[in-house]
């Protein structure tokens, strides 16, 4: 399937992939996908397409080629990226996707239009050979995964691909491959207390207090009775916003706390959910006058794959041929795949080029050979599953 053409062609559609802003919370990834249907465009006879548009210039795009049978595989990428943050601490336009040194500058050449124009590539090349596939080729382009998941749910709402055999989701792992991801558990308290002086804590209901035993309570949660996983780590919880309180003197009326958990694959986050409910229920049944409001922020399972499934041990001869290294290992990040896998439970994984520490910074960039060794990964793992 490879040739220098289509090597080169892989490293011009990451540039222009990286030159059309995508940036939450905007996204405009209908921008992006009428550039890849036009990329499509000469094969329509041969491709299934569909578009899921979402509203506010946001769409999702779904194509398959080979045969309408059930099973196939298929590669998910996201379209959108995270902001730019102050534009003058990049060193190169966010959005140039210049090649300086081997290295394409700009925000998603990593996270993710990486992974992105290398399905993209490999796809168009497939069909420019016309080769025939035994088994489904999908390519899931998603809005909104930065944010809300808002492509994901379409799709997974669809049931297009509910018949699928495996998944890789393109994500930047330095083309290793991942087998589990944290899940992501956030919370938001409001507490409402009672004002008192200073001197008299006793006359007030103190929401400042009350609003880090709560979020201490999630801590404890998350971590109690749940041993580290051997590719993730141990859970996490962390409290990353607190407000509360007007003077050094006055008892706080209000407060808020937000807490962030990294939940393991063997969480159920529905269980760690219904306690912190109880707690603050209990809490408020104990103080009369205090009012606690509680919100969900996200809620994104953890997820694991079979380590010796067939389709990963496929994927492993494929990253070791290219000479990287084939130990699994996870991803403290979250993705498309949590809300994706445990709908259509299949053994999947997580792979793509690109420096992971890179997603989200300034002078966010993408090694040229990197990429081209992905291309080359993903090229093998497709004519081993779907030829």
């Amino acid at each position: 399937m490879s040739n220098p053409h289509d090597m080169s062609r892989a490293v011009n559609l990451l540039q222009a992939l990286v030159r059309i802003n995508t940036c939450q919370p905007a996204g405009n990834e209908s921008v992006v996908v009428d550039f890849l249907e036009s990329q499509f465009a000469p094969f329509e006879d041969v491709v299934w397409k569909q578009r899921i548009d979402h509203g506010a210039n946001r769409s999702s795009l779904l194509l398959r080629i080979g045969p309408d049978v059930p099973g196939g595989l298929a590669i998910i990428g996201h379209l959108d990226t995270v902001t730019v943050g102050n534009i003058d601490d990049w060193k190169h336009d966010p959005f140039s996707g210049d090649i300086i040194d081997g290295t394409v500058y700009g925000r998603g050449s990593v996270d993710m239009k990486g992974g992105v124009a290398i399905m993209t590539d490999l796809a168009l090349a497939l069909l420019e050979s016309r080769s025939e596939l035994k088994k489904p080729l999908y390519l899931v382009y998603t809005a909104d995964e930065e944010k809300g998941l808002t492509g994901v749910r379409a799709i997974v709402e669809a049931q297009t691909l509910s018949e699928i055999d495996a998944l890789i989701i393109a994500e930047p792992t330095n083309n290793k491959v991942a087998i589990a991801e944290k899940g992501a558990l956030w919370f938001r308290f409001v507490v409402h207390g009672r004002l008192a002086h200073g001197s008299k804590p006793d006359e007030g209901i103190n929401a400042v207090e009350i609003a880090i035993k709560i979020a201490q309570y999630v801590q404890e949660v998350v971590a109690s009775d749940v041993e580290p996983h051997a590719l993730l780590g141990p859970a996490t919880a962390s409290i990353n916003r607190l407000s509360g309180g007007i003077m050094t003197n006055v008892i706080p009326a209000l407060a808020e706390v937000e807490v962030d958990c990294r939940t393991l694959p063997s969480q159920d986050n529905a269980k760690i959910r219904k306690a912190v409910e109880a707690f603050v229920e209990q809490l408020m049944a104990d103080t009369p006058g205090l009012r606690v409001e509680t919100e969900l922020i996200n809620d994104h399972p953890a997820i694991g794959a079979d380590a010796e499934d067939p389709f990963i041990l496929s994927v492993q001869e494929a990253v070791r041929e290219n000479g990287y290294s084939d130990a699994p290992c996870g991803m403290t990040y979250y993705t498309d795949g949590g809300f994706l896998v445990p709908k259509i439970n299949v053994p999947f994984v997580i792979m793509g080029p690109g420096d992971e520490s890179l997603t989200h910074q300034v002078n966010e960039a993408m090694d040229v050979d990197s990429f081209l060794a992905g291309r080359q990964i993903f090229e093998d793992v497709i004519t081993d599953y779907v030829m």
